[in-house]
């Protein structure tokens, strides 16, 4: 009995052994994965000033800052705000006027980043045991705008009326100790494993193509070779021309044809990043070749519109 308990033992140790060295594995793949450009900026309503709101508000700078340091700590790569900030406003200038949604755009074109996070300071919250703040993390595609990741981060409930301390333990494991508290480390976590999902399967944006007023024709229209409705053209193209052929055409009338996500790759063949209006084009060029009159592809926040004439 005794034999037999030991040779469970060791093969119980041997497993355990072999699930370590396994798991040791893949998180050194994980550490080894391409992390993201990161840019962390002010969070802004629609039309607000953001230079204004970084320069006026100490508290959301103590934020901005010390989420740059706890995303350095963990070796990603991020670029300075300010830097960026300034570049856009002197590009915009030089047309004569501002406009603040433009301006966001530029910030981000400028910066470089593969992702930039919002960050908002929330109103603090004050019990009886203590005040607490907390901090909305938003993080965006910087080609798309689509969403990554969000968190709301808490601070702990401390006996203080100090905003700047209790930012800090809302981002910060302590006051002494500035590694990356577990709100913030979790949503780090999330966002690499978000952003390694979108280069391996590809970055989603939405297609819509409409018909202008002087069209005289609609996606009912058959097309040859194929004798399918344009519509179903357009799909088949989507599905053969789509990253990994991943595509999905979320319905169609005689007047608008929707995909609601069709996959793209995150990087062109020469390693730079692939932006949506780079497939808006290879679109364009598909339709030409097949004699359609289309003006120029918008490109907004993910999102490609084409309308035939």
């Amino acid at each position: 009995m005794k034999t037999n308990f030991k040779t469970r033992l060791l093969l119980t140790l041997l497993v355990s052994l072999s699930l370590s060295v396994q798991a040791q594995d893949d998180l050194s793949q994980i550490s080894n994965t391409s992390k993201p450009r990161i840019m962390i900026i002010p969070f802004r309503k629609e039309g607000e000033d953001i230079r204004k709101i970084y320069e006026d508000d100490a508290n959301r700078r103590v934020a901005i800052d010390k989420i740059r340091e706890g995303f350095g700590a963990r070796d990603f790569e991020t670029v300075d705000f300010v830097e960026a900030l300034e570049k856009a406003l002197t590009e915009e200038a030089a047309f004569g006027s501002i406009n603040q949604n433009d301006l966001l755009t530029k910030i981000v074109s400028l910066s470089g980043a593969d992702i930039f996070v919002e960050v908002e300071v929330l109103q603090m919250m004050a019990t009886p045991t203590g005040n607490a703040a907390r901090i909305r993390l938003n993080a965006k595609d910087a080609s798309t705008f689509n969403t990554y990741s969000t968190k709301v981060c808490e601070s702990p409930k401390l006996n203080t009326t100090d905003s700047t301390k209790l930012i800090i333990r809302a981002i910060s494991k302590s006051i002494e100790d500035t590694s990356v508290s577990p709100c913030l480390e979790d949503f780090l976590n999330r966002l690499q494993s978000r952003f390694v999902n979108i280069k391996t399967n590809g970055r989603p944006v939405r297609i819509i193509f409409s018909l202008s007023q002087n069209s005289d024709f609609d996606f009912s229209k058959e097309m040859q070779p194929e004798n399918q409705p344009l519509a179903v053209v357009l799909n088949d193209w989507m599905k053969k021309n789509a990253y990994k052929n991943f595509s999905h055409l979320q319905g169609y009338t005689q007047l608008k044809v929707t995909f609601d996500e069709v996959r793209i790759p995150y990087n062109a063949d020469d390693g730079q990043r692939f932006e949506p209006s780079e497939f808006a084009e290879k679109i364009r060029a598909y339709l030409s070749s097949r004699k359609f009159k289309v003006g120029l592809p918008t490109v907004s926040n993910g999102t490609i519109y084409f309308t035939f004439n």
